[in-house]
């Protein structure tokens, strides 16, 4: 079945009152700026002399050390610029300011589709560092697009059953839009929830898990704009 029918099919079904969208790399565009900030530490270390394996090796243990989150990857790759390569310091350090305060650019549509969503219960659920994660959903404009939010310090099955109880939801009610099949999709389908992978091109981190039993993938939020109004029986508007 194609994404498009799918998703009619989906929105359509009178059981679903409820969808839960992930924040990084589904409503906006994220993981390029850790993608920048790695290569450009990565660049240093060896510009100095360092293995190539020996930087993924450091990088590996400072993000342990350091935790999730953008200011934990900041952490992470300011350890390993001191370790490996401290002349750069004052160069990496611009480039950390840089990520910190990097702009918010949305996935094509995805302001078209939360409004047209607005006949369904919308929930942020997102993992990460609960003050970042919030900060940068009042700096994208979508804080009003949701009805809840909840930041989860992981993603995984036994999470999204906590979820899913603490929101008084059946699985049958739901359906999951996430970039990641392994904190996204593969949780979701474990406990029979109908998931949406957001494989957008720049999905760099989200293609972790095993995608064959992923009934439904999208590029950008186009195709959810489409189904929606499809079954309103309007055209697809530019609005």
């Amino acid at each position: 079945m194609l994404a498009l029918d799918t998703l009619v099919a989906w929105f359509a079904d009178s059981a679903t009152t409820a969808v839960l969208v992930d924040a990084d790399d589904t409503l906006w565009f994220d993981g390029r700026y850790f993608r920048i900030l790695e290569t450009r530490v990565r660049a240093a270390a060896v510009a100095t002399g360092a293995d190539d394996a020996l930087v993924s090796s450091c990088m590996r243990e400072a993000l342990a050390k350091h935790g999730p989150g953008e200011r934990g990857f900041a952490l992470a790759m300011q350890q390993v610029t001191r370790l490996l390569c401290p002349n750069s310091d004052r160069i990496v350090r611009h480039a950390i300011d840089e990520f910190e305060s990097h702009p918010i650019e949305l996935v094509p549509h995805v302001v078209q589709a939360l409004s047209r969503l607005h006949f369904l219960r919308r929930v942020l659920l997102t993992k990460g560092i609960d003050t970042e994660q919030v900060s940068k959903l009042h700096r994208s404009g979508l804080q009003s697009s949701f009805d809840e939010t909840l930041v989860l310090r992981r993603k995984n099955a036994g999470e999204l059953a906590s979820a899913l109880h603490r929101l008084d939801l059946a699985p049958k009610q739901v359906i999951v839009i996430g970039n990641s099949l392994q904190h996204d999709i593969v949780p979701a389908l474990t406990h029979g929830v109908r998931a949406v992978w957001m494989n957008h091109p720049e999905n760099f981190f989200g293609r972790n898990g095993d995608a064959s039993r992923v009934a439904c993938e999208v590029e950008d939020w186009g195709p959810v704009v489409t189904s929606l109004d499809t079954i309103r029986g309007e055209p697809r508007g530019d609005d």
